[in-house]
Formats: structure tokens, sequence, C-alpha cells
């Protein structure tokens, strides 16, 4: 038997000595993965899949309804009319057949290589040793007959070739777990039908080269894995976010071991809360810096995401206002939204003139915009102000309340004459005494209380107190109870706010 090495060498250039220049045959192997952080080490798998694309030949549509069951002729809507009838195929691959259909078509590129309609015999023959079944199929046909140019007395029939193969991994740690097995880096190689004689197959190998790949706490030799090493994530999964400031988002993990400059591409954007809409960058608006005023991106050239300078980049600073979710007059809007930031790393990496790994990974994490002391700060006090007297510490009016104090219980720190009431002490039906204060909407910080028993020292109560249990914390209360009945005249309780910093 023939050496595996030397056959996939011969066959890769008896290919493409065959091929004319106005020919078009690509193979795409593509593996996706989808992965969304909740914490500074938890990521969750949102599932994969591995994808297998051959086209021989193609077909150029021009501006026209499609597709149409009759013929149409010239005219403003449809300048060249339906000049291609499709008389076998899924031509458009969406997955209904387009059979006795008519399409506007500018040019065919005819198969030359593989013969259409036979999925049965496109397979996989040979992969690096995992479970993932072999030969691997079934292949869909996605190819088609084109009867071109019907508008005209001369009409030729023109094949074009086309199959497809998905295997789809589940969320969760078992389809990773699963995907991690089978699909493996190293050389695979195809086989398909060739034109004119089926039987004799055309064998088209390409390599999977090592990519970035989620954290997975599962796997303790995990090399490189990536994450996003910079913000705050609350309780429930979200990385806080304040629109008004400029947000530096850190990420490791990309490396010149899994990421080339050459092949590899990486773009960012936001999406709405429901991961459909994309909120940033705006379609054909200018981006511009509100700080220098600079055009970040020219209307024109907006798409669905920026790309990244370099795919070894490891930050990009999203400007402030720049979320897709402001409305100027009312800014405070924004609080209390979601969306989602997403990072696609997108290779196209050649193994020859023809078959390549398009492989794709989805770095996501889910934002809460909330309104922190730091975005507070920016328009609370006048411009110019000392650090000292505008930091959460200071006392800028010097009412003996701190700033981050007022911020976070809804005085105004650059008015002496606003301050915040301080917490009295309630007793309900059972004895049992109580202390509450209402919380910021959308406030980035630590409420608790600092209590004084029968005037003694302050003593700031946690959640393992013997006296005092903590009753409520959530977004719009904070309140503490005695476990027992008591006086309420034997205790007084200040605030404690201590400010949630969103850069770390």
């Amino acid at each position: 038997m023939k050496n595996l090495p030397t056959l996939v060498i011969a066959a890769t250039a008896m290919v493409a000595s065959a091929i004319p220049a106005s020919s078009e045959v690509i193979m795409g192997f593509s593996t996706g993965r989808d992965y969304l952080q909740t914490g500074k080490v938890m990521v969750e798998f949102r599932g994969g899949d591995l994808f297998v694309s051959f086209r021989d030949g193609n077909a150029i549509l021009a501006s026209c309804p499609h597709p149409v069951p009759f013929i149409i002729t010239p005219n403003i809507g449809c300048p060249i009319g339906t000049t291609g009838f499709i008389a076998d195929g899924d031509f458009d691959g969406d997955g209904i057949r387009d059979d006795l259909s008519f399409y506007s078509i500018s040019q065919v590129i005819p198969a030359i290589l593989v013969e259409p309609f036979r999925p049965d015999l496109c397979q996989l023959i040979s992969a690096p040793p995992s479970p993932l079944p072999r030969p691997l199929g079934p292949f869909v046909d996605r190819g088609a007959i084109i009867f071109f140019n019907i508008l005209t007395s001369a009409v030729y029939q023109y094949n074009v070739s086309q199959y497809e193969f998905s295997r789809n991994y589940a969320p969760g740690p078992a389809g990773r777990k699963q995907m991690d097995e089978e699909i493996v880096f190293g050389s695979y190689l195809f086989t398909f039908p060739r034109l004119g004689n089926p039987v004799a197959p055309v064998a088209l190998p390409v390599t999977y080269s090592p990519i970035p790949e989620g954290l997975d706490l599962a796997q303790r030799l995990q090399s490189d894995p990536f994450r996003f090493t910079s913000g705050v994530f609350d309780g429930n999964g979200n990385y806080l976010m304040d629109h008004r400031l400029t947000t530096e988002i850190v990420w490791t993990g990309n490396e010149v071991s899994n990421t080339s400059t050459a092949t590899d591409v990486m773009r960012i954007s936001i999406y709405d809360e429901n991961e459909e809409e994309v909120l940033f960058p705006p379609s054909g608006e200018d981006i511009v810096d509100p700080i220098t005023g600079e055009v970040i991106l020219a209307g024109e050239l907006s798409a669905p995401s920026l790309i990244i300078p370099s795919p070894l980049d490891q930050s990009y600073f999203l400007p402030p206002l720049l979320t897709g979710l402001e409305n100027a007059e009312t800014p405070e809007n924004v609080f209390g939204q979601q969306a989602y930031f997403r990072l696609r790393f997108q290779r196209f990496r050649g193994t020859n003139g023809i078959t390549y790994d398009s492989s794709t990974r989805l770095f996501s994490f889910k934002i809460l915009f909330v309104d922190s002391y730091q975005g507070f700060r920016i328009s609370a006090f006048p411009t110019g102000q000392p650090d000292s007297t505008t930091r959460g510490t200071g006392d800028f009016d010097k009412d003996g309340q701190t700033n981050i104090e007022e911020y976070a219980l809804g005085s105004d720190p650059d008015d002496a004459s606003s301050m915040y009431a301080i917490p009295v002490a309630t007793t309900d039906a059972d004895g049992l005494v109580s202390f509450s204060m209402n919380k910021r909407p959308y406030g980035a910080a630590k409420y608790q209380f600092q209590v004084s028993t029968n005037g003694g020292g302050y003593k700031v109560i946690g959640t393992n107190d013997s006296v005092w249990e903590v009753t409520q914390d959530d977004d719009a209360a904070y309140v503490i109870r005695t476990r027992q009945a008591a006086d309420a005249a034997s205790f007084a309780a200040l605030p404690k706010i201590i400010e949630t910093v969103l850069f770390n």
C-alpha cells in the first residue's frame, strides 16, 4: 500500500495542476466554538460544531428577486433579467430544492474536478487518532444544474458541485469534552467523486492547527487558555460596565503558539441583550471618540464589528458613550440595561491552494450597565478639582458625609445642605429591631451597616454576625434585623459604603 503522506502530496499536486485559472474549487474545514465568561475564572461552553464545505464551480447572482417560477426580461428592478434556469438542485443552499426556477445570473463557472449529486461518495477517510467516526458522513448535496444564458440563443448546461457536512456538539461540559476528544489537531484527508468518473476519488487534505480555546477548569494542564482578565463580574455572571467611562477590555490566551498574524483576525462588537442586533459599532455612522473628537471609523466603512489591529493584541479601549444604547437627553436610561460583548476569532489558513482551515471562536461576556461612582464623579463635581476632594472617601462639600455615601444614598456631594438621612431603628410586632437603607438604582457599590450598641464603638455587621442578620440585600434595599427581640434605643447605625471599582 502506498505511504499515506506521499499519497496526499501526489493527489494535491495533481489537483492543483489540473485546475485552470478561471475555475473555483475550494474546501473549508471549520470548527466553531462559543464561550461565555461569567466570572474571573468561570467560562461556559455554549456549543460547537464541525463544518466541512466543498464547492467546485460557482454562479454569480445579479440584482433581482430570487427565485421566481417564470422568466423575467431585463427591467429596472432586474437589469439583466433571469438569465439562469435551475433544472436540478438546491442552488442557494437554503435546504429547499430550486428545481424549475429562474435566477438572475451574471456569470457561471462550471465544475471541473468533482461530480455533483453524489454525496454518498464524499467522506473523511483519514484523520488523527480520536473517537471521531470515519468514514464520516453523510454529506448534504448543494449542487445544481444550471442552463445559462436562457435569454440568448446560445444556452449551455453547467454543473456546479457543492457538498456540506456538519456535526454539532451540545452546550455544557459533556459537549465540550466530546468535541475536545473527537476534533484534534493534525491532517484530515477527504475524498470526493471525480467528475466523469465518480468512483475514482479526488483526495483533498487539510491541516487543522492549534487555536485559542476558552478556559476549562476541568483541564488542569490546559495550555494558554483564553479568558478576559479585566473588569468586575457580579454574582449573576454580569460584567459591570459604566457607559460614561473608557473601558479597557483585557484578555489572554491568543499566543504565538496558537495565533498567526498572517491567517487570523480578531473582531469585537456589542450586541443587544438577545444577541441579535449589533449595538456597537453603529452601522453607517461615523464613530467618534468623545474625548479627542477623532473619527475612529468612518460611516461608509462601518461594519457589524471592529477589527483588532493584530490578532496577538490582548486589550482594547472601548471609548465612552459608544454602546449603542445611549439617549443624549436621558443617558440614565442605559443603567440596568444588558448587552453582550463579543470577541470573534476568525481563521483562514490554507493547506494548499484549495483547502482551508476556516475555524471560528466566539468569546463573550454579558454586560450589565451600572451607575458607578467613577462615572458619577465625572459630572458631580466642578472640573479641575483635586483628586483628594472628589474621590469616594473625600468630603467635597464638608458636611461630614463622604462623597461615596452621598452618591450611594441619594444626596448631593456638592451641596452641604443636601445630606442623606441617618438610619433610624424600627421595631416590629415581635420586638425585632431593624435598620434599612435604599440603594442607588443600579449603583455599583457594596452596602453594609456599622452598629454601635449601648454607646460603644461602631462594628461592621457581616453575614455571620451573632446579633444581626441581613434580611434584604438586593437591587432595591439593604436591611439588617436583630435575631432576637431587643431595645431599639440600645442601637445606633451608620452606613458603610464600599465603592465597586470597575477596573482591576
